[in-house]
């Protein structure tokens, strides 16, 4: 199943971009079950600030690539029985392509600690604006990406609660989300030691989380 045709099936209006990180955790759990990279479980959880972008990109023996981009604030993660770690600012960065030199869809899930500062909406409403920045590394060590990011609220806030079980190549993922959003405009820029990423069509949204909490089961 192409990145693409994944983030198509979690579209749900205006929550296209808290969808696709559902995908994007999901189908990239399953790629580090099927390598024996994880246990049973994956957990992510989060409250407060978070910040989330996707796009497109082509590079040499690289097409119908995405990068998908989440930070949220205040998040707990762990895998398998693995003790949970809190962090101030958690990112994801996750990243799909068709090689044309193999003839094979290709991954790449990047995870850490980053830069993370927000201007506050107040109350409960999305940040006004929030900025990223970090190197984080790769799941399996093998690599890490640089990247900055920049945005701004623009547009009309929306709610979001919801909570869903999809089922896929033998995997479970139960997904809870209730958050304030706001559609948003900026800047993304992600590079890779092996290769630079052109980014087309960017779109994203701030957004104000009550409660994130996604689990992964095999």
């Amino acid at each position: 199943m192409s990145m693409r045709r994944l983030i198509q099936q979690f579209h749900y209006g205006r929550t296209v971009i808290s969808k696709a990180l559902a995908a994007i955790a999901f189908i990239a759990a399953s790629s580090m079950f099927a390598s024996g990279q994880a246990a049973e479980v994956l957990t992510i959880k989060s409250t407060g600030a978070a910040a989330s972008g996707l796009g497109f990109f082509s590079a040499t023996c690289r097409t119908d690539g995405t990068v998908f981009i989440s930070v949220t604030a205040n998040a707990t993660h762990s895998k398998g029985s693995g003790t949970p770690v809190t962090s101030l600012a958690f990112a994801e960065v996750y990243m799909s392509w068709w090689d044309d030199c193999t003839q094979a869809y290709s991954y790449a899930l990047y995870a850490g600690d980053v830069q993370f500062s927000f201007k506050d909406g107040g109350g409960s409403r999305p940040p006004k604006s929030a900025t990223a920045s970090g190197q984080i590394p790769s799941v399996d060590g093998s690599d890490f990406v640089t990247i900055q990011m920049a945005l701004t609220a623009a547009g009309t806030p929306f709610e979001t609660d919801t909570k869903q079980t999809t089922r896929y190549q033998g995997f479970t993922q139960k997904i809870s989300l209730d958050e304030a959003g706001v559609p948003a405009t900026g800047t993304f820029s992600v590079s890779t030691p092996s290769f630079g990423i052109d980014i087309q069509n960017f779109s994203a949204h701030l957004g104000n989380t009550r409660s994130s909490y996604t689990t992964i089961t095999k």
